[in-house]
């Protein structure tokens, strides 16, 4: 019934929201079906239980408000060369896998390197190319992955860009497993030699890992864009999804997540076509030449680790840009803010280095 709010700070109460109410309502229900299995108490399901009724109301302004609908809740192709900017070559692979393909946390944690074809054909170019009309580049490669929680199937076409810091990141991984002796298959590996996707030491909770490096990200763009917009790493599934829906169509994009059900009205089309794989790597062939500006704004090498960052990026860049108008040191140091050190330090690993190279 959303009852009102106890908080004294909303004035006057407002009735909960609906998605409170809801948690609370699967909370109870978890609770009876225990109490009902649990042989140290009497307690039991009386017969019409299952039948009650636990949808909670609608709220009329709710029902009309345009909130949802017209607030933005995932990045814009232009905020996305910021991220790609400012990114690690680590975080830079997160931020490619989840907008190329988009994996989550859960998917990126579970990825195997049998899942990656960077050195062998796709396994059914020949279907793709006579069924679907789409035929595999020489240079292309491509992700096939089966959803660790729904066993749902998918494919990706990877971008260049993407197969470099996978290649990278393969092998961070090879040196990890050599020094630390592991079996894992995962790509994903922390320094120490654990997984990124696993069970915190209680054995309780999902590892932050993903969530922590992304904060990181975001902040360091901050840093530079003060009024860059906060969304969670799971954000990019949204945005990559909402961009294949705009040069494709809904089913393609229901494809590109990974849906049970990509087309809703009929439960039993998998099992009698395939899924439209082909129109998802054209879509994903044009998202590539549309976030061309995002690829850009990366290094010549994305794989390239980047200096430590104590001064921001659009300083260093300044103070690049500065030296080659033939700015002396001393006004360079005026113009930019910042000390005579910061500027030697600069010039030493962004100009003069990129000059001998």
């Amino acid at each position: 019934m959303r009852p009102m709010t106890t908080d004294k700070r909303i004035n006057p109460p407002r009735p909960m929201s609906k998605k409170t109410c809801e948690n609370q309502v699967a909370e109870w229900m978890r609770f009876f079906r225990w109490l009902h299995k649990e042989k140290r108490f009497g307690w039991r399901k009386p017969e019409d239980f299952d039948e009650l009724k636990t949808n909670v109301k609608d709220i009329q302004e709710e029902r009309t408000s345009v909130e949802a609908f017209t607030t933005q809740a995932f990045y814009l192709p232009s905020e996305l060369v910021l991220i790609n900017k400012h990114a690690t070559p680590l975080e830079r692979l997160l931020f490619l896998l989840g907008l190329n393909c988009g994996l989550k946390g859960s998917e990126q944690g579970t990825l195997l390197l049998d899942h990656i074809f960077l050195d062998r054909p796709h396994p059914k170019a020949r279907y793709l190319l006579q069924v679907s009309k789409f035929e595999c580049g020489p240079d292309e490669r491509f992700i096939i992955y089966s959803r660790n929680k729904s066993k749902v199937y998918g494919e990706f076409l990877l971008w260049p860009q993407t197969v470099e810091v996978i290649k990278w990141a393969i092998e961070r991984r090879n040196r990890i497993v050599k020094e630390k002796g592991l079996k894992y298959r995962n790509l994903l590996i922390t320094e120490h030699g654990t997984l990124f996707r696993r069970l915190t030491e209680g054995g309780k909770n999902q590892s932050q890992t993903f969530g922590n490096k992304w904060d990181a990200l975001i902040k360091r763009v901050q840093k530079n864009e003060p009024t860059f917009p906060y969304f969670p790493f799971s954000s990019l599934r949204q945005t990559a999804s909402d961009l294949v829906r705009q040069v494709a169509d809904g089913e393609v994009s229901a494809t590109f997540l990974m849906h049970g059900k990509p087309v809703k009205e009929d439960d039993l089309i998998d099992l009698y076509t395939k899924r439209p794989f082909g129109k998802l790597h054209v879509a994903l062939r044009q998202l590539q030449a549309d976030l061309q500006p995002m690829f850009d704004a990366a290094p010549s090498d994305p794989a390239e680790q980047p200096m430590q960052q104590y001064t921001p990026l659009n300083k260093r860049e300044r103070i690049v840009a500065l030296k080659r108008e033939g700015k002396k040191v001393s006004e360079i140091m005026e113009e930019v803010g910042v000390s005579r050190m910061t500027v030697l330090r600069t010039l030493d690993r962004l100009y003069f280095k990129r000059r001998k190279s």
